[in-house]
């Protein structure tokens, strides 16, 4: 596998949050195949190693994947945006 990561951010999920876990994002080759790995790394070992808590993603999955996670975004903010005025319609009641 390789070790370039391409995106990396402190695990929110469970026992992983609180610094003990990293999520990385990586392109790598994975028993002849290119993949697209987004992987947990516990950092509480020494040295630190990639976990099985994580997914891969072909090329053409995560081609698929994009628009449905725009979309997926953009109805997560709108909610949050929703709830955040109905929070503040109620305090200043």
């Amino acid at each position: 596998m390789s070790d370039e990561i391409k995106w990396q951010s402190p695990s929110m999920e469970g026992k992983w949050r609180d610094g003990k876990g990293i999520l990385n994002l990586r392109h790598i080759e994975y028993y002849g195949k290119e993949w697209i790995d987004l992987r947990i790394m516990n950092v509480d070992n020494t040295p630190p190693n990639y976990t099985r808590h994580g997914i891969r993603l072909t090329l053409e999955q995560a081609e698929e994947l994009l628009p449905i996670i725009r979309q997926m975004i953009a109805d997560m903010k709108d909610k949050r945006e929703s709830d955040e005025r109905k929070d503040s319609e109620h305090t200043a009641r």
